[in-house]
């Protein structure tokens, strides 16, 4: 959740900033913008905008009635490996009322087709993370944003991606006006596969209150099948659900592989000024692993902290023994199994009890 929250906040930011250049350019050269020496060098300049550290913006072929009603041939974004993902055809239209009331209303961005050939490069910036109060806020965007029709007719990945080729199609909505941030998004695949992804973020208020829902349907199996390195490609069904305020909120997370696997758990954030998510719940993923190390996992209740790297705001407080749960605090099985270890982006403590102990002490035996 905390990648998507920031991406999301970063290109709303840009966005912000191209929608000044766009009412600057308006008032200022609005004649020159409709020659093709004008156009171009719009182009170059909204590339500029767009662009950042380890992020690089090429626009092409810009057409129309410059800035509020037009078109773009193609839009290239590259790393420090290339280009990585290519738009074609998008058009865009700006309300000329609402920019001249100090409001970028977008009432329609769309492309007709999108290129994915890879997932980007990690960002360069070595600075430590925010708090999660510092990503849980509504971007400060020069002027209020908004896009009442977001589509893509149809996105492509590279079968590199999730292990198979996907075509899909987006439609969403996107509204931020300095105190409430929305976020719509729909994504079908449309290449004759079940699939689907759904986005509802809402964000507003002081202190903020959060809405989330997120509901994914994998039913090919390619996304797990890649991932695990599975013949049998289990389908992957995940929801992800809550609402509240920040400083004390709550949500719920659904999983399963099929047949295979199942995981349940209630999240909760740790606090307003930490970066620390606490989730607690019960993981029968014993049949995805392999059959020597099967039996000793079992069916697990957990209860995981997510901390900060650094040491000083790890959920639960420093000198906690575990950030997920009090000193001394066990399963309901009573065993009071550590559960492994993370340091893949952030510390992860606490506590895992076994449901299956009979197998597991068969498996020692």
């Amino acid at each position: 959740m905390r990648g998507a929250l920031d991406i999301l906040r970063r290109w709303l930011r840009r966005l912000g900033i191209a929608a000044v250049l766009l009412a600057v350019l308006a008032v200022g050269g609005f004649g020159v913008l409709q020659t093709p020496i004008g156009r171009d060098w719009f182009g170059r300049a909204l590339a500029d905008a767009a662009s950042g550290a380890g992020v690089a913006v090429a626009v092409e072929g810009i057409d129309g009635f410059v800035p509020f009603q037009m078109s773009v041939k193609r839009i290239a974004i590259a790393d420090e490996r290339g280009v990585w993902l290519a738009l074609s055809n998008v058009t865009f239209d700006l309300s000329p009322a609402e920019l001249a009331a100090g409001r970028a209303r977008v009432r329609v961005l769309t492309a007709e087709a999108v290129g994915v050939a890879r997932l980007p490069a990690a960002s360069p910036n070595t600075a430590p993370p925010p708090s999660l109060a510092e990503r849980l806020r509504v971007p400060t965007l020069p002027l209020p944003v908004s896009i009442d029709r977001l589509a893509i007719d149809r996105i492509t990945l590279d079968p590199s991606i999730i292990g198979d080729k996907v075509e899909a199609s987006l439609a969403g909505s996107v509204l931020v006006d300095g105190r409430t941030l929305q976020a719509m998004l729909d994504l079908h695949r449309t290449d004759g596969n079940a699939g689907n992804l759904a986005f509802r973020l809402g964000l507003s208020g002081t202190p903020p209150v959060l809405a989330l829902r997120l509901t994914a349907d994998e039913s090919t199996g390619a996304l797990l099948g890649n991932v695990l390195h599975r013949e049998d490609r289990p389908p992957l069904l995940v929801s992800l659900t809550g609402e509240g305020p920040v400083a004390s909120w709550h949500g719920r997370l659904e999983a399963s592989a099929g047949s295979l696997a199942r995981f349940d758990a209630d999240l909760s954030l740790s606090g307003i000024g930490e970066t620390g998510v606490t989730l607690s719940g019960i993981a029968a993923v014993d049949r995805l692993l392999p059959p020597d190390i099967a039996p000793l996992i079992g069916q697990s209740v957990c209860r995981v902290g997510l901390g900060h790297p650094d040491g000083g705001r790890r959920a639960g407080g420093a000198g906690s023994r575990h950030s997920g749960a009090p000193a001394g605090d066990r399963s309901p099985a009573g065993s009071g199994r550590r559960c492994p270890r993370s340091d893949h982006d952030g510390l992860g403590r606490g506590d895992c009890g076994h449901l299956r102990d009979r197998r597991a002490a068969a498996s020692r035996s």
